[in-house]
């Protein structure tokens, strides 16, 4: 398993491991959490536009948008969906990532 730093790595970690273990996946099926940080998020219109966006991009499981933050967390099969198709779906609704901030693996 891999090693996060920061106090709620563990956690972040643990949750993600029970998520990937309730899906019922298909062989080939390759789950991955991504944290973007995505500037220009202001108020829930935006949220609600964003997750569209993204929810839109076949492979894509989950978006949890935090507007204190700007972090934008991402649940998608990497065999589908790569993380520049969902920078372009970000830029396509007039946003920037302007950086990957983690990606977390399986195991």
């Amino acid at each position: 398993m891999r090693q996060f730093e920061g106090k709620h790595a563990a956690t972040t970690v643990t949750r993600f491991k029970l998520n990937y273990k309730k899906r019922n996946y298909k062989k080939g099926v390759l789950e991955v959490q991504t944290t973007l940080k995505v500037s220009g998020l202001t108020c829930e219109h935006c949220d609600k536009q964003f997750k569209k966006s993204l929810e839109s991009l076949n492979g894509v499981f989950g978006v949890e948008v935090h507007l204190d933050t700007g972090n934008v967390d991402v649940t998608y099969d990497a065999s589908q969906v790569t993380i520049e198709m969902m920078r372009e779906a970000t830029e396509e609704q007039g946003y920037d990532v302007s950086s990957v901030i983690k990606v977390l693996t399986p195991f």
